[in-house]
């Protein structure tokens, strides 16, 4: 890495205490280039995928809790990959992973104000055909649901809001928790 540093081909950054490394774009693009060819970037993107999803779900229960003081600026450092993981989920065959990240993703968006990155991100994941019968992704979808309908509310969309909150409640009332399922009756509640 030192090389690469004094090479310039590589960026040193302090971040938390800790050192980040980012590549110049030219090198990035030129790295995926050769990735691509190699015939192990569907493989590499689908671990950075997994990776990036455990880290937004394992953040998401602490974004309630005092602990947020240390996980928002972590997923703030970690913004551009969470985003370039998002981009590769939608690719997916499945929503599911799309809406996992997009929904675990909703507490960020709300507290950093993305309101309309997250707004998009969600619709986005919900959009893509799902399986109505897979519990884990009814689920997934509630939740997507929720947040979307929580942004609605926030960027004055009313008919989204609605529409958004009864489709979560209506889901959660299926799957989900007891939490979940309050959190889907206060949406609706507020509406009225």
């Amino acid at each position: 890495m030192e090389q690469l540093i004094n090479k310039s081909l590589v960026m040193a950054e302090e971040a938390q205490g800790a050192s980040r490394y980012r590549m110049l774009e030219t090198m990035r693009q030129y790295a995926n280039e050769k990735l691509v060819e190699s015939g192990e970037s569907d493989a590499l993107r689908d671990n950075h995928l997994e990776y990036f999803l455990n880290l937004a779900e394992t953040a998401e229960p602490y974004l309630r809790r005092a602990e947020q003081v240390e996980w928002l600026p972590r997923l703030d450092d970690e913004i551009e990959n969470l985003r370039a993981a998002l981009d590769w989920a939608m690719g997916k065959s499945t929503a599911e992973f799309a809406l996992r990240l997009a929904g675990a993703l909703g507490p960020f968006w709300d507290m950093r104000a993305y309101w309309k990155e997250g707004a998009k991100g969600l619709d986005q994941a919900l959009g893509k055909e799902w399986d109505e019968q897979n519990k884990n992704q009814k689920a997934a979808r509630g939740k997507a649901f929720y947040h979307r309908a929580n942004f609605a509310g926030v960027m004055d969309e009313m008919d989204v809001m609605k529409t958004c909150a009864d489709s979560a409640l209506a889901l959660y009332e299926q799957v989900g928790g007891a939490r979940d399922l309050a959190y889907a009756r206060l949406m609706v509640a507020e509406q009225l």
